[in-house]
């Protein structure tokens, strides 16, 4: 039997309005309104201020003296950087999980990508998303270094509200699913120079899409992004 958990109501709040954010509810830059919110889940203000208080130290939200709370938001400099450091973390990461044995990983990314594919027939954006997290967390667990999951786990909620600003079209997710079977097909094939190259483009388009996206620029529905 496991026991149960209880969450107060800051952290019941403060889940919710991750959820927002990484999902693209609540869109970067947004300004937050402590009684609003306070209305909208039912609660008082105290949960709601504790919330952003937890959110500001993952740095989902900024808070500002006299000014209120408002999502994160990150200029294309600083967004270049922060997914470039990821792509340094997971390329690592993958590099250490094959010194100890690909095969486990590509067990556990295997049903993942399956359930990608299954999401992309239903047009499922959220699903999808969810699985992609869940698809670049195992890579990164599979390394077996806590500190790289440590580094990984503080950024990826910000990279994955970033990767909303352009993953909500569901055109994309073909391209995204494609680069994920890549990937899969190189850990099944044990080839660690070919599967780390396809990981480094499939991050780094989603670099340069973003900070199209950002810039006010078209992009092409062919990049891939994930």
């Amino acid at each position: 039997m496991e026991r149960v958990v209880r969450k107060s109501a800051a952290e019941v709040v403060a889940d919710q309005l991750r959820e927002a954010i990484v999902f693209g509810d609540l869109e970067m830059g947004a300004t937050l309104s402590e009684a609003a919110i306070a209305e909208t889940l039912g609660t008082s203000r105290t949960p709601v201020r504790e919330a952003f208080r937890a959110l500001a130290q993952e740095g989902l939200v900024v808070l500002r003296p006299y000014s209120g709370a408002s999502v994160f938001m990150l200029s294309p400099g600083e967004v270049r950087d922060l997914l470039e450091f990821r792509a340094v973390l997971e390329l690592a990461a993958l590099q250490k999980a094959f010194a100890t044995g690909a095969q486990g990983l590509r067990a556990t990314l295997a049903p993942l990508v399956a359930g990608m594919s299954e999401a992309v027939e239903r047009a499922d954006i959220r699903q999808y998303m969810t699985l992609d997290s869940q698809f670049h967390r195992a890579i990164v667990a599979a390394s077996g270094n806590d500190h790289l999951a440590d580094a990984h786990a503080r950024i990826s909620p910000k990279v994955a509200a970033i990767r909303n600003l352009i993953n909500r079209a569901p055109s994309r997710l073909g391209n995204s699913m494609a680069g994920h079977q890549a990937i899969l097909n190189g850990i099944a094939a044990g080839d660690l120079e070919g599967t780390a190259a396809i990981l480094k483009q499939h991050l780094h388009n989603l670099t340069e899409v973003v900070i199209a996206c950002l810039a006010g620029a078209p992009t092409l529905e062919s990049e891939p992004a994930t």
